[in-house]
C-alpha cells in the first residue's frame, strides 16, 4: 500500500512539472545572483503589486516582499508551489506575501504595478495580449532572458555572462 502512495505522490510531481512546462515553462529557478539585479531594476515602491508568474521556489517573489512590494506568485507545480509556500512562513505580514496554486493564465493580473516573467519566448508572446487587455498604464513587466516580441523595452540589463533582463512599461 505505501508503494502505490509512493508511487502515486511521485506521478503527480512529476505530471504537474510536465503540465507547467508545456504550459509556459518547466523549472527553472532565477540564478539566485540575479535576483539583487532583478529587484533592482523593478525600483519596486513600499505597497506596489508584485507579480511573479510561474514564481517557482518563491525566491524572487520573497526578494520583492523584502523590498516593500505585496507579493502574489503564481505556481503549477507542486514541489515549486510547497517549496514557495514554506518560504511563506519566514514573512513577518502573511497578507503581504500570497503564493496561489493556480494558471496565471486564468487569473486576473490588472492590480499588479510590476510583473515578472521567466518563460519561454512563445509564452513570452501569447502572454503580450494578455498583458495588453488587462495591465494598467504605466505598470512594469520585467522579462529575465527573453524578451518579448513586438514590444520595445524602456531599458535592456546586460551584463556579461549573465542573463538579460528586458524592463517593459505598459
Amino acid at each position: 500500500m505505501l508503494f502505490y502512495i509512493i508511487f502515486f505522490i511521485i506521478f503527480l510531481v512529476l505530471f504537474t512539472f510536465a503540465y507547467a512546462a508545456l504550459s509556459a515553462a518547466p523549472f527553472v529557478p532565477t540564478w539566485g545572483s540575479d535576483v539583487k539585479r532583478i529587484i533592482k531594476a523593478a525600483a519596486i515602491k513600499p505597497g506596489q503589486k508584485f507579480y511573479d508568474l510561474g514564481s517557482g521556489d518563491g525566491r524572487l517573489l520573497f526578494a520583492a516582499y523584502k523590498a516593500g512590494a505585496l507579493s502574489t506568485g503564481f505556481e503549477i507545480s507542486l514541489l515549486p508551489y510547497f517549496l514557495s509556500s514554506f518560504r511563506r512562513l519566514f514573512v513577518e505580514n502573511k497578507k503581504n506575501y500570497e503564493i496561489k496554486y493556480k494558471s496565471f493564465w486564468q487569473s486576473d493580473l490588472s492590480g499588479a504595478d510590476i510583473v515578472y516573467i521567466f518563460l519561454f519566448p512563445e509564452a513570452n508572446s501569447k502572454l503580450r495580449p494578455k498583458f495588453e487587455q488587462e495591465l494598467k498604464k504605466g505598470a512594469k513587466v520585467i522579462a529575465y532572458t527573453w524578451p518579448i516580441i513586438g514590444w520595445i523595452p524602456i531599458e535592456i540589463n546586460k551584463q556579461e555572462r549573465q542573463p538579460t533582463i528586458y524592463i517593459y512599461e505598459r
